[in-house]
Parts: structure tokens; C-alpha cells; sequence
């Protein structure tokens, strides 16, 4: 028998509960011992279900996310060829990769985990995001930028964008080559940069504004 979805979620549930009772909340617990707790009880729960190795290692990843991270989106922000991430709510969650808008498989489990998540991204830059205030900009530790817009203004629950940047940015070369611009194109905009020229850069999103 495989490991089917509906059992996969069933063992998370039980192994998160199992991990929560073992945290102590009076001393500052390291990533590593949660980590090693995390291991072992979903080992013992493990013990007689035909679960692989691979699937295993992905349980005991979201927990410790869910814990310790942002939950459902810590996956796709590690993922380097994702460039964008878009939570309509806790059920609805897009992403952009290669140029292409993919709708996760994942989800929150309920609108307080997102606001829990939400209140988490804030408080690293002494942000506040509430009902008499309900949007706010701010950015993750990594320099991407979110976006954040809650209900009432946010119909269908709340909503997030993070706008991931590249670890490499792409050089002018790049950019030619990818037939995005022109060699003549570049050449004018160097003598435009050098001349200390103002440049508006416009467009629609995903557009290319930031990536240029």
C-alpha cells in the first residue's frame, strides 16, 4: 500500500502534536535539538507505515518549518528557480517559475496559521500589519519584498506577495544574449548611466523591472 496523501497529512498532524509536547517554552531551544525531536517521534510513528526515505526527510522538513520558519511558503522561497510567491488566503497559493504562474499543492492550515506567519514576517523589521492597519511593505531576511493586504480589503482572506530576488543577478552581457535587448541598446544605456542620466524603468508586473 502506498503512502497515500490523506495518511501523509494524518502522520504530520500526529507527529507535529508529539513534537509540540516535547518543546520546553521556558529556555531558548536551539534548531538542532528541535530538529533531532522532530526525527524521533516521526520515527516512532513510522515504525509500521510503508513510508519512504524521501517522504520522511519531507515530513520532518515541515514540521520543522512550521515551527521554526514560514510554514508551507519556507519551500518555495529555498527554491532558487521561483521568483515569485502569491497567497490569496490560506487555501490558494501561487507561484512564478521559468516565467510560469503554478498554483502549490500546499496550503495553511487554517487563516490563523497565515496570520501567524504574517505576524512573523513583520515582527523581524518592527513592522505592524492589524485591522486599522491593513497593509504594509516590508522585506525577508533574504532582501525580498512582501507585500501584505488583510481583510476587509483582502476579499478572500489575507493576502501576501513576495518578490524573490535572483542570487545572481543577470550582467548587461546576459541580457543580450538572451535577445532581451539589443547590443546597441546597451551601448546607450552605458553612456546614459555614465553621464549620470535619470532613467525611469516602467512596465506591467513581471515584467522585467527588477530583474534589468
Amino acid at each position: 500500500m502506498n503512502f497515500k496523501k490523506n495518511n501523509y497529512s494524518m502522520l504530520y498532524d500526529l507527529a507535529k502534536k508529539a513534537v509540540m509536547d516535547r518543546l520546553d517554552f521556558s529556555r531558548e531551544m536551539d534548531d538542532e535539538e528541535i530538529e533531532n525531536i522532530i526525527a524521533e517521534e516521526v520515527a516512532k510513528l513510522a515504525v509500521d507505515k510503508e513510508i519512504k526515505l524521501k517522504e520522511r526527510a519531507s515530513l520532518e522538513k515541515n514540521i520543522f518549518n512550521s515551527l521554526r520558519k514560514l510554514d508551507v511558503l519556507q519551500e518555495l522561497i529555498d527554491n532558487p528557480h521561483i521568483s515569485e510567491i502569491m497567497i490569496n488566503g490560506p487555501k490558494d497559493i501561487f507561484y512564478e517559475k521559468n516565467g510560469k504562474i503554478v498554483k502549490s499543492d500546499q496550503c495553511f492550515a487554517s487563516e490563523e496559521k497565515l496570520q501567524d506567519v504574517i505576524q512573523q514576517i513583520v515582527g523581524k523589521h518592527n513592522r505592524v500589519v492589524n485591522e486599522s492597519s491593513p497593509i504594509v511593505d516590508t522585506r525577508l531576511p533574504n532582501g525580498s519584498r512582501v507585500n501584505i493586504v488583510l481583510s476587509p480589503i483582502s476579499l478572500d482572506g489575507s493576502s501576501i506577495s513576495i518578490r524573490k530576488f535572483p542570487d545572481k543577478p543577470l550582467e548587461m552581457q546576459s541580457l543580450i544574449e538572451k535577445n532581451s535587448l539589443t547590443a546597441e541598446a546597451a551601448e546607450f544605456l552605458k553612456l546614459l548611466v555614465k553621464s549620470r542620466y535619470n532613467i525611469f524603468i516602467s512596465g506591467g508586473t513581471s515584467s522585467g523591472k527588477t530583474t534589468f
